[in-house]
C-alpha cells in the first residue's frame, strides 16, 4: 500500500471513519466498469428473468434484516421508493424514519435459523444489512449468513443480498485492504469477520446470494445515481478515492436484486 493510502488510513481511523482513501496508483489498478444506476421509482416491476425474483410484473416483497442501520434504512427507503413491499427486521429498537405504507416492521434473530425462516417466508429477495456484534466481532457475522443460509432454504426464498465490508478488496494483484500495513488494528476484526462471511458464502450452491463491498468509504451523502462496479479490486476515482454514498449503495442493491448480474459472486461499488 502507498503512503498516500496509509497517511488516509492513519487518518480516517483517528476521526472513527469506516473506509480509506486510496491513491492514483490503485486508480489504474483496481478501476471498475463504468455503472449507470438509472433508477425509476417504479422500477420494483418488469424485473429480468435473471434476477430469479417474480416474473410476472408484480411488486417486490423484500426483507431486510437491519433495517434500522444507517444503511439497513437507506436500502429499505430506496425499495420503497421503487414500490416494492418491505418487511423491515430489526434485533434492537431504535428510529426508523421510513414511509410505512409498504413497510411491516418485526423483531428478529437473524442468528436463529427457524425466525429467519417465518421472516423470510413470502418474500421474494432478503437483505441482510446487519452490522457486526459488539460481544462477539469474529464471530456474529458469519453466525448470521450461516443462519440466513438455513433458514431461508427453510421458507424456499433463493435470493440473498448480504451488505459485505470492503477489507476483502484487492488493492493490489493478491493483496487484500486488510492485509496492508497500514490497515487500522481497531477495523481488523470486523473485516476478518466479514472476509469469513464471504468465504461461507463462496460455498454455498443452493441459494442465489450476492455479497457487495462498498469502496473504502461509505457514508451518509447524496444519492447520485450512478457507480461503477468491479469483482474483487477496490474500486477507485480518477483521483485515487475510494468513496461511495449509503444513497448510492442502497441504489446498487436494489439494481443487483432486480438485474441479478451478480448470482453467485461478489460486487464491488464505488463511485
Amino acid at each position: 500500500m502507498t503512503t498516500k493510502v496509509g497517511d488516509s488510513l492513519r487518518t480516517a481511523s483517528a476521526k472513527n471513519r469506516v473506509g480509506a482513501s486510496t491513491s492514483k496508483e490503485l486508480a489504474q489498478n483496481g478501476r471498475g466498469i463504468e455503472r449507470a444506476a438509472q433508477s425509476q421509482a417504479s422500477s420494483c416491476v418488469n424485473r429480468r428473468a435473471s434476477a430469479l425474483l417474480r416474473l410476472d410484473g408484480a411488486e417486490m416483497y423484500i426483507a431486510i434484516f437491519g433495517v434500522n442501520g444507517r444503511v439497513g434504512s437507506r436500502i429499505a427507503q430506496e425499495a420503497l421508493s421503487r414500490g416494492c413491499s418491505v418487511t423491515g427486521v430489526y434485533h434492537h429498537s431504535g428510529e426508523t424514519p421510513l414511509d410505512r405504507e409498504k413497510l411491516l416492521l418485526r423483531h428478529g434473530n437473524v442468528t436463529d435459523p427457524h425466525e429467519v425462516a417465518q421472516l423470510a417466508k413470502g418474500n421474494d429477495a432478503v437483505v441482510s444489512a446487519i452490522g457486526p456484534s459488539e460481544s462477539s466481532v469474529r464471530e456474529f457475522l458469519p453466525n448470521s449468513v450461516r443462519s440466513l443460509l438455513v433458514g431461508l432454504k427453510q421458507a424456499n426464498v433463493r435470493r440473498l443480498v448480504v451488505v459485505g465490508g470492503a477489507g476483502s478488496l484487492e488493492v493490489t494483484p493478491g493483496v487484500q485492504l486488510v492485509d496492508t500495513p497500514d490497515f487500522p488494528p481497531a477495523w481488523r476484526e470486523v473485516a476478518l469477520a466479514h472476509r469469513e462471511a464471504l468465504d461461507i458464502l463462496k460455498q454455498e450452491r443452493e441459494i442465489d446470494w450476492t455479497y457487495i463491498s462498498p469502496a473504502a468509504f461509505l457514508e451518509p451523502g447524496e444519492r447520485r445515481g450512478h457507480y461503477r462496479v468491479d469483482s474483487d479490486k477496490l474500486v477507485v476515482d480518477a483521483e485515487g478515492q475510494s468513496r461511495i454514498s449509503m444513497e448510492d449503495y442502497a441504489v446498487a442493491v436494489l439494481d443487483e436484486l432486480e438485474r441479478g448480474q451478480f448470482l453467485k459472486k461478489r460486487m464491488a461499488v464505488g463511485w
